[in-house]
């Protein structure tokens, strides 16, 4: 069984790879792409690494890490349009390779292999896997906590090394988009547990270590921020978060899931 997981991953990899990778720079910078690389470039010359700031003024409506993982490419490979979109087309391999690995251990390999190919031939996955972005990001670290979540709660099980990597993907998605991540981790970890009657499990001390875990290094970064950049960093997070929100109402969210744009 350990051969057949191994050999789906392998070809995940071979198929999914080229995909993502084959003409990655092939473009100009586009959208929110020259923003996250003029931040990048800006902490790396003169080393504010918690506050993401654009033409010298704080920009700070999302958190850091995409801006870090650009930076780090910059730095290393030069500041091409190839090497800057490499860490976020990496993102995507990474979760449709956690998704291939969870399934063909819990299910099967083929299950693992055509759930991995499916997300990562789908169109919006392409489209935000292949751009300089905080969404492919996101969607790794949630994804993979919600796939840690999923396996406690599956197994009726209470596994402290399960929800320390959920919390720790947690931590990722938070760092890569701020609150959103947690509302959507949040909402699919209540959902889950309360469908399945497990909602016992998340007031077991494993849980509820994670979740300390989570909270003590989303702090650590906060405090280290509002240190740098001060309480703008925060507000204009919030603003963002509000204004997005009063624009989804709930028939553009029914619309959004019947026939997405």
């Amino acid at each position: 069984m350990t051969s057949s997981r191994s050999g789906s991953m392998l070809i995940y990899l071979a198929l999914a790879t080229p995909l993502v990778l084959v003409h990655l720079g092939g473009t100009d910078l586009i959208r929110m792409e020259p923003i996250i690389a003029l931040g990048a470039k800006r902490m790396v010359e003169n080393g504010g690494w918690f506050v993401p700031h654009l033409y010298d003024e704080v920009y700070a409506f999302k958190p850091g890490l995409a801006y870090w993982l650009t930076a780090i490419a910059g730095s290393t490979w030069g500041w091409s349009e190839l090497s800057l979109r490499l860490p976020t087309a990496i993102c995507g391999l990474l979760l449709g390779l956690a998704i291939c690995l969870f399934m063909g251990r819990f299910l099967s390999p083929r299950c693992g292999l055509v759930s991995g190919l499916a997300a990562a031939t789908s169109c919006l996955f392409l489209e935000q896997a292949r751009t300089i972005g905080f969404e492919m990001p996101m969607a790794l670290g949630v994804g993979v906590a919600i796939l840690a979540a999923i396996r406690n709660l599956a197994k009726d099980e209470s596994s402290l090394g399960w929800w320390i990597l959920a919390g720790v993907g947690l931590l990722f998605g938070f760092l890569a988009k701020g609150l959103p991540a947690i509302a959507i981790y949040a909402a699919g970890l209540l959902t889950a547990s309360v469908a399945l009657g497990r909602i016992r499990l998340l007031l077991r001390w494993q849980h509820l270590a994670s979740v300390a875990m989570f909270i003590l290094a989303a702090a650590i970064y906060g405090l280290l921020a509002y240190r740098e950049g001060g309480a703008l960093i925060f507000y204009q997070h919030l603003v963002e978060i509000l204004f997005r929100g009063t624009r989804w109402k709930p028939a553009m969210l029914l619309q959004t899931l019947l026939n997405p744009p």
